[in-house]
């Protein structure tokens, strides 16, 4: 018989949703009831690089541990429902096998090694919350083949009752991190509408840019996003400052914010900050905690004199 839900259950998970982008350790507490609520099966919000094609980082409940090891550091690679992420409709509730063709799932290492010893949970189903240029957040689930037809309905149900209110807590979330970052940059003596802003995993992958970020790392000047969807600076000195400022966050030598320098190769310089950081110093806009603690804040700043043609092109790119 297909599992129900009562009007408290779905009141308590709208409540613990955005209690959660106010706390986001609170997340853990959403998943644990998630699953309890959808019949006790592994649910996932998970994290997903769309440059690299590689997890950027999940919040889940209910798997082993251990597999959520080997995912993180292999099968995330290999998992094909994540890979046609990009290809779906942001908060529509999609079943897996309409993503992938579970006998053709079913000849993958992924379903192998990774779904088969999992008592083949190979039924899931999910929604597209958040997706931009740099990741995709989506809501997922895995559920054994013989729960299909008690548990897959309902749990795609739930999940478009969840859509618009987890939506709306990423958001709030948003402008929570929008402004913690704002300070910090205040803190560090530069300007938020005129600094570019990136935070990056100590494997150099975008976790969030704001709008200067992103038109810098096109441009291609300043910095350069390889094809496995590394950010470098393309100055080899500044580059190794940023690699020192990475190597800091393992905890094997001191955190240092000192400011170093970049030019472009028209000459202009600018002054660059590489931040080892947690969400506990300093919220970000990311719409969920998958930043950790090896997390590097870069900020870069024009020294164009104020009042020259390049400081006014800055102030008028940041106005609008």
């Amino acid at each position: 018989m297909p599992v129900s839900y009562s009007q408290e259950d779905l009141n308590e998970l709208v409540s613990l949703a955005y209690a959660s982008a106010l706390e986001p350790s609170k997340w853990d507490w959403f998943m644990a009831r998630l699953s309890q609520v959808a019949g006790n099966i592994n649910v996932v919000l998970n994290g997903h690089d769309a440059n690299a094609d590689q997890a950027l980082g999940l919040i889940q409940h209910g798997f082993d541990p251990a597999f959520i090891e080997s995912y993180k550091s292999y099968y995330s690679t290999l998992n094909p429902w994540a890979a046609r992420f990009h290809t779906l409709p942001i908060g529509v509730a999609i079943a897996s096998g309409t993503v992938v063709d579970p006998a053709e799932l079913k000849k993958t290492e992924f379903y192998t090694d990774w779904i088969r010893p999992q008592d083949d949970i190979i039924c899931s189903g999910g929604a597209i919350l958040i997706n931009t240029a740099d990741q995709i957040v989506a809501l997922c689930s895995t559920i054994r083949e013989k729960d299909r037809d008690r548990l897959e309905k309902p749990w795609l149900e739930l999940v478009q009752f969840l859509v618009p209110h987890l939506q709306q807590a990423f958001e709030i979330r948003k402008t929570i991190g929008t402004i913690s970052l704002e300070n910090r940059i205040f803190r560090e003596g530069m300007e938020p509408g005129l600094t570019t802003v990136i935070s990056m995993d100590r494997n150099r992958r975008v976790q969030f840019r704001n709008t200067r970020a992103a038109q810098m790392i096109e441009d291609g000047h300043i910095l350069r996003r390889s094809a496995d969807g590394k950010v470098r600076f393309v100055q080899p000195e500044a580059d190794l400052v940023l690699a020192k400022a990475i190597l800091d966050t393992s905890g094997r030598g001191p955190t240092v914010a000192a400011p170093f320098f970049a030019s472009d190769a028209s000459g202009r310089a600018y002054t660059c900050r590489a931040i080892p950081f947690s969400e506990t110093d300093t919220a970000t806009p990311l719409p969920l905690p998958f930043a950790t603690p090896e997390t590097v804040l870069l900020l870069i700043s024009s020294n164009a004199p104020l009042g020259s043609r390049e400081s006014r092109m800055d102030r008028a790119s940041a106005d609008g």
